[in-house]
């Protein structure tokens, strides 16, 4: 069955090798982790969009999205 809605970011990121790069990148420039949304259907088929926010000197948000899909290959 398909799931959609919140992922656990510190689940997800300790999970992928490939997003602890990501994230660890993302976070030394100041931002923080803002969440996670996607898409499961079991544990080998999903598409997640992180997204890491940060605050600019002038009071507007910066954010950052990366996504990673790992879906079916025929």
């Amino acid at each position: 069955m398909k799931r959609h809605g919140t992922v656990d970011f510190d689940q997800l990121v300790a999970a992928e090798k490939s997003l602890r790069a990501v994230d660890k990148l993302w976070r030394s420039a100041g931002y923080s982790r803002a969440g996670a949304r996607g898409w499961a259907h079991g544990e080998e088929f999903f598409s997640v969009t992180l997204t890491w926010r940060r605050a600019a000197d002038n009071g507007m948000q910066l954010i950052a999205t990366y996504t990673i899909k790992r879906l079916r290959r025929r």
